[in-house]
């Protein structure tokens, strides 16, 4: 080894390197081993050769995940891949000769026939047979075995990325900035946890969270990842049920992370082996319902899971709760991607179907009527909306499987229904039917059963707990046996407990000393119905603030008498009054609560929506995300698209769209020939929310702006866009790389692409291969020279999260006109920034408190728009900005009420579009510094304004948006003073409250 190659492994030899913190951006000393040393310096020189990792791939003639895994340091390089990096990297191999020793000797100590390597190998091995079969409640209502293969089984549901990212609003507007959507983006759960370490799946009861998590364990413990899912090559998967965690008392360490499992040989592991698979980041830590623990114990584990993840910033993490159980934003300082669990989709269902069908026929022994039994249940599901409603989840769908099989061919209505019938079946009609006596000594009739689980279930109810100890359940039962006459003396606690988990179906046994509910719908379903029949709806009322207790409100609504629904919808409502803070919450549960309501006096089912009719109908994204959430109850009360305002029209499609599934699809269509551009821009946006085929023939093809653009995530979406005539703005991905399109002869549709990272992103100077290409989005890639862009056909350009981009290179793009920037931090001035000097127009965001930022905006001569994201501009930015004589357009963001009183007048100004914290600045400030100001749009984001001062500016037209209140609305005349959205009239509770 020459003496540069031992300098470099000179410094690094006491294992000691300098490495950025994955969420805190601070430096930190670790001890880290020679494949880390390794594949940090890989790094290193990858970011000196300004190569990307696609560039890398390339001239190394290595596979991109190889070349990702090991520099990422999750596996060893073999000598002729690490020979051929080198070469690659225009360095010498004998540089990483020594660490590729050092870490096969590492490797060695672990190799096989080491304590380590064999506990590891017989865990994996437990992990799969463990989690690699697939339970669902009412698989098979003839046949006693209840699950099938995991493999077989598996449907990979869609998930949604939710986090908001503030749209930087554009100039192209003329009347102003309407509301606009957020992407949101859906995929494959494969694809969206690609490359992802730490994330919160959010999802509904029965959503498939918990089978998502079993697939995930199963498939890195084989070590055979999906494709996307590299990253969890070779890790050790640990399956955290917060249900049972909670239960044991304090939250375990990871040395008892076996045990906590119930792993059978938990204290057969060597010493200290979890920590050192966490600690080495191998670990893939799966964390199963914190929506399952108790609201006042979720601080403490929450506290407990940013141990973990302070303790071992290297493993993987993934963490799954109910929509609502925590706030949004929850773990965001800890660097969780936040996904969602979508609704299946029609085409999700049918290949759940076939394959319920398919495994069940396997169980059945050559059973020939299930193939039509099938079809049928298809053919019920698409022409019942309620039916279809209901199979939007694998644990609803298998159970209207089994009970369609189970009834030949029959299917209930509406869920509550569903729910009596599924009782029915599971906890009687089955053993009778097939002539199982008593084979625990036990014969309890279905009201008998449905008597003793709804005690268990009030219990859970009451106490939050979604299981109970053994003990418990056997004190509560041995407590009710005296008054079942037919019982009584006959049988003792343990053997109904035991004739209940083994027969039912219903109640089940996670570990010797614990019980709970196969699913928690069946607790809340049972659990209402024993708060109603006992008149706890005091009871009730206290807790319809607590998310946990929507599902249970709303079936008490169900099984309660006409007077007793009547009293807790008026007391819903009178809540909601008195507790503003709580308002759309208590009156969207009151409205959900019709759906389960048989019969409601009129007058009540007036006053519910009543109270309803101020969220209606919804008026932005903020009012659509909420009335989403409600979900598809609320499909029943969109109106539109007739007598509805282009910003409640694009609302409404994008509260559709968040709710997803078949009634959702077909309330979309109506609105397929709204003029509106945002309508159709948000049906555009709203594509990968459906099935792509369905979606283009019944909806895209049907939008009559010809010139559509449509923002595509799948090769799929892309070849459909083409074909029907359509230009596409391209997300690029590993899915979607921008080198294979750029192969593809149909790339002149292409007019935008959006990057995310270096995923899908070849060398820049494959963007001159599309010819009609006009607009760029890079987030968060790592690029130092972008002349690649003067080739192409490139004039709107953004970028955003470029921290680790160099910029200098930009003042050659002479051809771009339009620049969107989120300024890195280490830019202090726009003169350092240098962005191309024949803009015409720029737009600046994450420019914070450094001072005089915009001096030497004045060289941007041709410069007519310009946003800024400012609060207190000085004197020597407006005098550069007064110098720009052809700026018509301001955008000022975040800025101070006192910011204008001691800044030179801009007299070339006018249209002026300020987003303020509170109010306005003083009319004789905005006067003085705009002279010659047209127009002014004012964006409050919910928040009071005051235009009485702007009543007198002759010529002013204003415009509010997004006002909680206006103040001296009454002094403008309809022509001068617009207000988007426009007031209500006679409403209750608007969304703004």
């Amino acid at each position: 080894m020459g003496q540069r190659g031992r300098s470099r492994v000179h410094r690094c030899s006491p294992n000691r390197t300098e490495r950025r913190h994955p969420h805190g951006g601070v430096s930190l000393t670790e001890q880290t081993g020679p494949q880390e040393q390794l594949a940090g310096r890989l790094r290193e020189l990858r970011v000196k050769r300004r190569l990307t990792m696609a560039g890398l791939a390339t001239k190394s003639a290595i596979g991109r995940t190889t070349v990702s895994q090991v520099l990422n340091g999750r596996i060893p390089p073999s000598e002729a891949v690490l020979v051929a990096l080198a070469q690659a990297l225009k360095a010498d191999p004998a540089e990483f000769e020594e660490l590729r020793s050092l870490q096969a000797a590492v490797m060695s100590r672990q190799g096989p026939g080491s304590p380590d390597s064999d506990f590891e190998e017989r865990y994996r091995r437990y992990v799969v047979d463990r989690y690699g079969t697939l339970t669902i409640v009412g698989l098979d209502l003839r046949h006693s075995d209840q699950s099938w293969p995991l493999d077989a089984a598996y449907l990979s549901l869609e998930l949604a990325d939710m986090s908001e990212t503030a749209p930087l609003r554009g100039f192209s507007q003329p009347e102003g900035m309407p509301f606009t959507s957020h992407d949101v983006r859906v995929v494959r759960a494969e694809q969206a946890l690609s490359g992802r370490e730490r994330t919160l799946v959010r999802g509904l009861a029965g959503s498939g969270k918990t089978t998502l998590l079993q697939w995930l364990a199963v498939t890195t413990a084989q070590g055979l990842p999906a494709t996307g899912l590299e990253h969890l090559a070779r890790r050790i998967p640990y399956v955290l049920p917060m249900r049972t965690l909670v239960r044991r008392g304090s939250l375990p360490s990871p040395q008892a992370f076996l045990d906590a499992m119930s792993c059978p040989f938990a204290e057969a592991q060597p010493r200290q082996w979890t920590d050192g698979v966490l600690q080495s980041g191998r670990g893939l830590l799966l964390i199963d319902g914190m929506d399952e623990v108790p609201a006042d114990q979720r601080r403490a584990a929450r506290s407990w899971l940013q141990g973990l993840l302070s303790a071992y910033p290297r493993s993987c993490f993934v963490v799954t709760t109910r929509p609502s159980a925590v706030p949004e934003g929850w773990l965001s300082a800890d660097s969780f991607v936040e996904l969602t669990i979508r609704p299946m989709r029609g085409r999700d269902t049918d290949v759940f179907i076939t394959r319920w069908h398919e495994a069940a026929a396997g169980e059945a022994s050559g059973d020939q009527s299930l193939a039509g039994l099938r079809e049928k249940m298809r053919d019920a599901i698409r022409a019942k909306r309620e039916l279809a409603q209901l199979a939007t989840t694998p644990l609803m769908c298998a159970l209207m499987c089994a009970l369609h099989r189970d009834r030949r061919g029959h299917l209930p209505q509406g869920r509550m229904e569903l729910y009596e019938a599924a009782l029915s079946t599971l906890l009687d009609r089955r053993d009778n039917e097939r002539g199982i006596e008593t084979p625990e000594g036990v014969h309890l009739s279905e009201r008998q059963s449905i008597q003793l689980l709804q005690r268990l279930a009030y219990w859970m109810v009451v106490n939050r707990q979604t299981e109970m100890h053994k003990d418990f359940a056997l004190r509560s039962i041995g407590v009710q046996l005296p008054a079942m006459p037919s019982l009584h003396g006959r049988t003792n606690a343990e053997k109904v407990l035991a004739h209940l988990i083994n027969r039912s179906g219903v109640l089940r046994q996670p570990t010797e000393d614990t019980i709970d509910f196969v699913h928690r719908t069946f607790q809340d379903y049972l659990g209402a119905k024993a708060c109603v029949e006992a008149g706890d709806f005091p009871l009730l009322l206290d807790n319809a603030h607590d998310d946990q207790w929507e599902d249970v409100i709303r079936m008490a609504v169900s099984h309660a008498r006409p007077n007793e629904r009547v009293m807790i919808l008026k007391e819903l409502i009178a809540r909601g009054n008195e507790a503003r803070t709580q308002a759309k919450r208590l009156h969207l549960l009151a409205m959900a609560c019709l759906e389960y309501a048989t019969e409601v006096h009129p007058d009540v089912q007036a006053l519910v929506e009543q109270n309803v009719a101020g969220l209606l109908p919804p008026r932005s994204y903020r009012d659509a995300r909420v009335l989403g959430q409600l979900g598809p109850v609320i499909l029943d009360l969109l109106p539109g698209p007739e007598n509805l305002a282009p910003y409640e029209a694009e609302a409404v499609v994008t509260t559709a769209a968040i709710v997803g599934g078949p009634p959702a699809f077909v309330l979309l269509k109506r609105f397929r020939n709204h003029p509106s551009p945002a309508v159709q821009r948000a049906l555009a946006d709203s594509w990968s929310a459906f099935d792509a085929q369905d979606y283009a023939d019944e909806i895209i093809e049907h939008l009559p702006d010809r010139t559509l653009v449509l923002a595509v995530d799948s090769a799929a979406q892309f070849d459909m866009a083409e074909k029907l005539g359509r230009d596409c703005h391209v997300r690029i991905s590993r899915y979607l790389p921008l080198d294979g399109i750029a192969r593809l002869p149909r790339r002149n549709s292409v007019v935008a692409i959006t990057v995310s990272g270096d995923e899908g992103l070849a060398p820049l100077d494959l963007l001159s291969e599309f010819p009609r290409l006009h607009t760029l989005k890079i987030s968060g890639a790592a690029i130092s020279d972008w002349t690649p862009l003067q080739g192409t056909t490139v004039r709107n350009l953004t970028l955003s999260k470029l921290d680790n981009c160099r910029l200098g290179s930009l003042r050659h793009l002479d051809r771009i006109e339009k620049v969107t920037l989120g300024v890195p931090r280490s830019y202090h001035n726009l003169l350092s920034l240098r962005v191309p000097a024949n803009i015409t127009e720029l737009r600046l965001s994450g420019i914070g408190s450094r001072k005089d930022f915009l001096v030497g905006v004045s060289r941007l001569r041709r410069l007519s728009a310009l946003s800024v994201e400012v609060a207190e501009p000085s004197a020597k930015e407006f005098a550069h900005i007064a110098a720009l004589s052809r700026l018509k357009q301001l955008q000022l963001t975040g800025l101070k009420l006192r910011a204008l009183s001691n800044v030179p007048p801009l007299p070339n100004v006018e249209h002026l579009i300020l987003h303020v914290p509170r109010g306005t600045p003083a009319a004789a400030d905005l006067r003085r510094v705009f002279p010659g100001l047209r127009t002014i749009s004012i964006f409050a984001e919910h928040r009071p304004v005051d235009v009485r001062r702007l009543a007198d500016w002759p010529g002013l037209r204003v415009r509010v948006h997004n006002a909680s209140s206006v103040r001296g609305a009454d002094r403008f005349t309809p022509e001068v003073l617009t207000l988007i959205p426009e007031p209500r009239e006679d409403v209750l509770s608007p969304l703004s409250a």
